[in-house]
């Protein structure tokens, strides 16, 4: 939630055994000084070799509504459930 907006993404889950060593499902990167502040949250999947001329799709799908209720913290049981109404929609 930041300045009236809520992004959700939704992806097929990893199981911890299929992530990349040292890594996880979900990453998250914050760097913070005075002038260039940011946090990413990655999503991951599954670590595996993909030889040369291969490919492969993962999707992910990532939703933007407008959330104007700023009093709401993450955890609250009124975000989990805006989240999963979001999801379900789709």
């Amino acid at each position: 939630m930041n300045n009236g907006l809520l992004l959700v993404k939704q992806f097929d889950p990893v199981a911890a055994e299929l992530t990349a060593p040292g890594e996880a499902e979900v990453e998250i990167y914050g760097h913070g000084d005075k002038y260039h502040t940011y946090i990413e949250v990655e999503q991951q999947g599954v670590y595996s070799v993909i030889p040369p001329g291969d490919e492969i799709e993962w999707q992910v799908i990532w939703h933007l509504t407008e959330w104007s209720d700023e009093s709401v913290k993450p955890g609250s049981s009124k975000l989990v459930n805006q989240v999963k109404a979001l999801l379900n929609r789709h």
